[in-house]
């Protein structure tokens, strides 16, 4: 009977120890199982993720393909990406048809910077913030053998736009993330001119600069989409957006000779309302789980109101002291065109 009794609770203890399953390092159940409802829940890529402050910081754990081909829902959570931008800006069109040929027209390429930082949440709603910065130098006039004075241009370029966000799951597995906000750009031209010129009885020299000033500051609307396929993510992102831009323009002639330096300025101040077109295609590679490299190309339009230098030079130059003199309004009224590449890297993207 004894034998018998033993031999049944060996038997029962064995088969509830070969039917219990130890949880993994890193899964629930270490600390105790939570209750149900509670606690954190797998995302496709099978870790666990509510917050920044459970992720689990393992940047270079295996992306496990197998659940991004079944349902790409997109992570959840904190992101960042950063971009190295080689951004190709337009120069300043001819304010008129006086000597408009004298005015160097094309465009020119910026080196510049761009960070996006933003947050998801598990219930598709987020927030991102995008800051974008460009500047670069080159010669209007000068690099032609004929010009005896070299006239410099120096252009900067700011973005910066805060979103929030929608995501919506398409029947093909892609991603739509609809989004409205508000959004701040700034565009600068300066000038250099260093010329001799003739003053009083003797030669003297004019140093002519030039200063605007663009504040562009208004709403947009827009809506981004991307495709996850293996290690690949395919985006695109188009938004439009409408501003108030105060124009600010300065120039000023400072003539120096042996005897005296005097010195001209001009300024005047306008406001525009400027329209906005920003497109954007770009293509990221995984490397692990959570960092991927990303290259795209991005392009913006500012139409007319953006406020421009007069690239002519000191002589031509209407605001200029030894100038035409002429009435310019053109140099108000201008637009700006930006088309370049981007490439760098994305965390949790």
């Amino acid at each position: 009977m004894l034998k018998r009794l033993f031999s049944t609770t060996f038997a029962v203890l064995s088969m509830a120890i070969g039917t219990t399953t130890l949880p993994a390092f890193g899964q629930t159940g270490l600390l105790g199982d939570p209750e149900l409802g509670v606690g954190p829940t797998p995302d496709v890529h099978g870790q666990f993720e509510t917050s920044l402050f459970n992720y689990d910081a393992q940047l270079f754990a295996p992306l496990t393909l197998d659940d991004i081909r079944t349902k790409p829902q997109g992570n959840t959570g904190w992101y960042f990406t950063y971009d190295r931008t080689y951004m190709s800006v337009s120069r300043p069109e001819a304010t008129s048809i006086v000597n408009a040929n004298a005015v160097a027209t094309g465009n020119d390429f910026t080196w510049g910077n761009r960070f996006d930082i933003g947050h998801m949440s598990e219930a598709g709603t987020g927030w991102t913030l995008n800051w974008l910065n460009s500047e670069g130098s080159f010669f209007s006039q000068g690099q032609d053998e004929l010009i005896a004075n070299p006239f410099m241009t120096r252009t900067t370029l700011a973005n910066v736009e805060i979103s929030r966000l929608f995501r919506q799951e398409l029947s093909s597995g892609a991603l739509m993330e609809p989004y409205f906000g508000f959004r701040w750009q700034g565009f600068n031209d300066e000038t250099i001119e260093d010329s001799i010129v003739p003053f009083f009885t003797t030669a003297d020299g004019n140093r002519f600069k030039q200063r605007t000033s663009n504040s562009n500051f208004g709403a947009h609307i827009g809506s981004r989409f991307s495709k996850t396929m293996g290690r690949w993510s395919w985006r695109a992102d188009a938004a439009l957006a409408a501003g108030y831009n105060t124009q600010r323009y300065f120039a000023s002639d400072m003539i120096f000779g042996p005897d005296q330096v005097a010195v001209f300025e001009a300024t005047f101040n306008d406001n525009s309302f400027v329209p906005t077109l920003d497109l954007g295609v770009d293509a990221a590679y995984h490397l692990t789980r959570d960092i991927a490299l990303r290259a795209g190309v991005q392009a913006l339009h500012m139409w007319d109101g953006v406020v421009r230098a007069d690239t002519r030079p000191t002589g031509l130059n209407p605001f200029s002291a030894f100038g035409l003199g002429e009435q310019v309004t053109g140099i108000r009224n201008q637009s700006l065109t930006t088309v370049g590449f981007t490439f760098g890297l994305e965390w949790r993207r």
